[in-house]
């Protein structure tokens, strides 16, 4: 059965000496796994389509049950060209498709969650001087929408707003249930630690827009924090999910990017 699809390329793997294995992500039908025969041809016009990262329409044969879907065209909708511009956009880029990658289970659509990447995506690609920002943000989105966002509003225990305990420090987390609890209630160091600098970032990275997440300057020390607890998150919810090793890349060139800029410009206070 013919079926066209919009889709990412999440990832290509050669296959023989022409065709590839892609991973994709459409807004269809979900994560799918395709056979791409003879693109690799010197000729083919397919090749530069289905480059990592792309959003394509593809005409797929589709036949049930079957592991690999063949895929028998494929056109060009977005490149996102300015990611190209420097390390940090294209790397941020390419953690959106590997995270989609890890964490979907194949054939189950998500057409808001397919919008949001290739949102992200448009936006990383864009002039916003903080494109990594929007990793984070993307990360908490697709938290809160399988079902465990975090609420960090009241101590979970005593309900004392946060207003009331944001500036002591011995708050903590629960990676599974998501909930704070104020110093007073944290049982003991179970949990995770939630200092103040982190929290007031999460709330930011939470209840802002993506536009105004990837414009925001957050210190090189609370990223660490930032992508130690989402690691935290994503073990503790969602299974596919493995370690993702160009996060720490990404935390690791900013901080070296930190130690040679003249100015500091706005902290995350």
């Amino acid at each position: 059965m013919d079926r066209r699809a919009q889709a990412l390329v999440l990832r290509r793997i050669p296959y023989g000496d022409t065709s590839l294995v892609l991973h994709v992500h459409t807004r269809e039908t979900g994560r799918l796994g395709l056979m791409a025969k003879g693109v690799r041809r010197p000729k083919s016009r397919l090749e530069p389509v289905l480059q990592t990262g792309h959003l394509v329409e593809l005409q797929l044969l589709v036949r049930e049950g079957r592991e690999l879907q063949l895929l028998k065209d494929a056109d060009l909708r977005e490149d996102f060209r300015g990611l190209r511009r420097d390390y940090v956009r294209l790397l941020s880029g390419l953690l959106v498709c590997e995270i989609l990658e890890r964490t979907q289970l194949p054939d189950q659509p998500d057409p808001l969650l397919f919008d949001t990447a290739v949102a992200v995506l448009r936006l990383a690609a864009g002039t916003s001087p903080r494109p990594q920002n929007l990793v984070y943000w993307f990360l908490l989105f697709l938290l809160s929408h399988s079902g465990y966002g975090l609420d960090l509003e009241a101590c979970s225990r005593c309900g004392r707003p946060w207003e009331e305990f944001r500036h002591r420090e011995g708050a903590g987390l629960d990676p599974r249930e998501g909930r704070v609890r104020c110093p007073d209630c944290r049982p003991g160091g179970e949990e995770t630690g939630l200092p103040p600098a982190l929290w007031r970032v999460l709330r930011f990275l939470l209840h802002s827009p993506p536009e105004e997440v990837a414009c925001r300057e957050i210190t090189p020390g609370t990223r660490v924090l930032v992508r130690t607890l989402l690691e935290t998150l994503l073990h503790a919810h969602l299974s596919p999910m493995l370690e993702l090793k160009s996060l720490r890349q990404l935390d690791e060139l900013e901080t070296t990017t930190e130690t040679t800029r003249e100015g500091h410009g706005d902290e995350d206070e």
